[in-house]
């Protein structure tokens, strides 16, 4: 069994509730096991065996019951800013538009590795800014593929290291919107052709 398993991760803070609050490693495995919904640290584990990825384990070792919730948990949306920021701070200065953010966030896909105790997370969003209407028009937008990659320790969770934010695919809506038009010019040309 892996050290990051749902299992695992309970025994180490029932672990760290053991010496916080000085009771008993068992006294603390039973109070983990009633906190997550079930009846005693017997069925918890029983539970485990045959359902490892039970929902109630994965509120209580992870704090979500769904992978794609994590993004708005710990601040882990303003971490994800702040390296957007920093990342694409030269295409930014192009732009002519300040104080971007991120924007339509979806979660495209999410999973927990507990061989590593990391949970990966793809996403696209929009990382926005506001044009400053004095200047010329170089976009507002970029439209971002990325992989996040978080482990959760001490109960928070926090960016993976080596890795933590990738950025796959960053697209300007100025280049967007020209890559459809010259789409549509050639689609147009072609039926005038055929015609």
């Amino acid at each position: 069994m892996s050290k990051y398993s749902y299992i695992n991760i309970l025994k180490s803070e029932a672990k760290n509730l053991a010496i916080e609050s000085t009771i008993s490693r068992a006294e603390a495995l039973e109070l983990i096991a009633q906190r997550s919904g079930f009846s005693s640290y017997h069925e918890l584990v029983t539970v485990s065996k045959q359902s490892p990825r039970e929902v109630r384990l994965m509120r209580s070792a992870l704090g979500v019951e769904d992978f794609s919730e994590v993004v708005f948990q710990d601040d882990v949306l303003q971490i994800i800013n702040d390296i957007v920021e920093e990342s694409l701070s030269g295409e930014i200065a192009e732009t002519n538009a300040a104080d971007f953010m991120i924007e339509n966030l979806e979660v495209h896909d999410a999973d927990f590795e507990d061989s590593v105790g990391v949970l990966f997370v793809e996403l696209l969003f929009d990382y926005a800014g506001e044009q400053d209407t004095d200047r010329v028009y170089h976009g507002t937008t970029f439209h971002v593929n990325a992989t996040l990659q978080l482990a959760r320790r001490g109960g928070k969770w926090s960016l993976s290291e080596p890795y933590g934010l990738e950025l796959h695919d960053v697209e300007r809506d100025v280049d967007r919107a020209y890559r459809l038009e010259e789409a549509n010019r050639k689609l147009f040309a072609h039926q005038e052709s055929e015609a």
